[in-house]
């Protein structure tokens, strides 16, 4: 529902244009209280359809579109209230509308900023795009970003916006229309929460009157000034999930989610890692979303489950979460399955997924130990120790875990407890100590700008990467993937840093290339450039 134009003048008509989208046989009835205004009559136009195919699915619906002409001969607020549309014999309230109804038309701006939300009521964890649109209807140049939003109360999901200019018709006038911020947000509380501005400076042409100004060659040259806009706020209402129907299972997800789990084999040795992956494909918050229990023995051991998000299309993301088990003894897990829950907004309820886990085997015999660790202090050469034996004549019977050759990360482990805590307390000081005097011989603001180079040029190390990623970092317990998902670059960029980030971490620990660096693609440096660097320092645009 929207009116046309927003601000309609006293005395003049306007529209109060309805769009009914979905799968319906009966014509829709739309009713409401219509407040001190005219209504003078109705048009409708011819339903039209629309077809999509989703995973090799077809869908199609039904778009109806009515157009109420009203009048107000008054200036002022108009509230229509109890709008109702009856569909199938299912009714649908809408939230009132309220239009500012002014006494004169007054000079539309050449300039402004305006947030678009694709709606104003959502559910706590409902994806909710928004978009700032630059509208001008001059000849602008060099709009620049000086403050960014907040959205304060969102989990925030940033993407790249597309600034191509594109006409398009905006009380009255014609306008061009630019992105210059979009995100996607899920709301994290119930009630009232703010879209806040967006605060832009653009530098555009000036002319007054039909006077020209004529460069020292004769042509025509402009006069730019500086403006100064700021986007208005807009109110998001935020419904809570209801809590009497949520089910146990439910995975913290809202909107249409599918689960899909991989393994490529079912038999395993013992002590062979056990490795496969479940992917959770959706318009929900997956950022959020911790690692389903799939798999529960006590022969089973687990290791941190590894997750990664990626992007599909604006608003559809897949995020993949990578299991790693050992089996340290026998086991026969026959098929089974769990059920997983989302929150479906459109029909208000919980929805129920039935994900199937395959059976899972491990065979062999592990290898015996030779003393038992009791919590009892080690027993005396003097006293006897039990060891057994295994016949050599079963040992083509049995499978036996294998055995690795000791290494220096092996041999590392058998140092005492204390030694490796001396070892540890040493080489931190070394770090505090070189740390706090490489930041009293270098500035931050110089220290980012010379780390930033060393990134174009491919000459930074693992630490110093580090040092870079430590500079967006706004609490002590973030981690590292925490502060990059945080960062207000493109989901692209943001997954290439954690990639980036692995690269030079293994290559830290390399013991053949000890030191080496890792090149990077320098078509993400303007995105850390543009988001950074630390308060109060500007990068010099020669580095770059």
């Amino acid at each position: 529902m929207k009116v046309h134009p927003e601000n309609p003048i006293a005395g003049e008509v306007f529209e109060l244009r309805f769009e009914i989208e979905g799968s319906f046989d009966s014509e829709p009835f739309i009713s409401f209280d219509k407040s001190n205004a005219e209504v003078l009559g109705k048009e409708e136009q011819e339903p039209s359809l629309s077809t999509t195919i989703i995973n090799g699915r077809i869908s199609t619906k039904k778009i109806a579109r009515y157009f109420y002409r009203m009048k107000l001969d008054r200036a002022g607020s108009l509230r229509i209230r109890n709008i109702k549309t009856l569909v199938d014999n299912e009714e649908i309230r809408s939230n009132d509308i309220l239009v500012t109804v002014l006494q004169e038309r007054k000079e539309p701006d050449e300039i402004f900023l305006k947030a678009e939300v694709s709606q104003e009521q959502a559910y706590v964890g409902e994806a909710i795009r928004v978009d700032y649109y630059l509208y001008y209807r001059v000849f602008i140049r060099a709009p620049e970003i000086r403050e960014f939003p907040k959205l304060n109360g969102f989990i925030k999901r940033f993407y790249m916006p597309n600034e191509t200019p594109v006409r398009v018709e905006q009380n009255g006038e014609i306008y061009q229309k630019s992105a210059k911020y979009s995100a996607l947000l899920f709301p994290e509380k119930a009630g009232e929460l703010s879209v806040d501005a967006l605060k832009l400076n653009v530098e555009y042409e000036f002319k007054r009157g039909n006077a020209q100004v004529f460069g020292p060659f004769g042509f025509a040259a402009g006069q730019f000034r500086q403006k100064y806009v700021t986007s208005e706020k807009v109110v998001i209402k935020t419904i809570p999930l209801p809590l009497e129907k949520m089910p146990k299972n439910f995975t913290g997800l809202v909107g249409h989610h599918k689960f899909n789990l991989k393994m490529d084999k079912a038999k395993f040795l013992i002590n062979e890692p056990i490795e496969f992956s479940l992917e959770v494909e959706g318009a929900g918050a997956l950022e959020k979303m911790d690692e389903p229990i799939l798999f529960h023995d006590n022969n089973l051991e687990k290791f941190d489950t590894k997750s990664e998000l990626t992007e599909i299309s604006p608003g559809h993301s897949k995020k993949v979460f990578g299991y790693t088990y050992l089996g340290r003894g026998p086991l026969k897990i026959g098929d089974s399955s769990i059920s997983l829950s989302y929150f479906d907004p459109r029909q208000a309820t919980y929805i129920d997924v039935t994900l199937s886990l395959p059976a899972l085997e491990v065979i062999g015999t592990a290898l015996p130990s030779i003393v038992k660790d009791t919590g009892k202090d080690f027993q005396s050469p003097s006293q006897k120790v039990s060891v057994p034996v295994i016949p050599p004549s079963s040992l083509h019977q049995v499978v036996l875990a294998p055995i690795f050759s000791e290494t220096l990360l092996s041999k590392f482990h058998n140092i005492s407890f204390i030694n490796k805590c001396l070892i540890g307390l040493h080489l931190l000081v070394l770090l505090l100590l070189a740390s706090s005097f490489g930041r009293k011989m270098m500035s931050p603001a110089n220290e980012f700008d010379t780390l930033l180079r060393k990134l174009r040029r491919g000459k930074i190390n693992y630490n110093q990467f580090l040092m870079l990623i430590d500079f967006f970092r706004s609490g002590p317990s973030e981690s590292l993937d925490d502060i990059i998902n945080r960062m207000r670059i493109s989901m692209e960029a943001r997954n290439y840093l954690k990639s980036y980030l692995k690269k030079v971490e293994k290559n830290f620990y390399d013991l053949n290339a000890p030191g080496s660096t890792v090149k990077f693609d320098k078509k993400y440096i303007g995105q850390i450039k543009k988001i950074g660097p630390p308060d109060g320092y500007i990068a010099r645009s020669s580095d770059f």
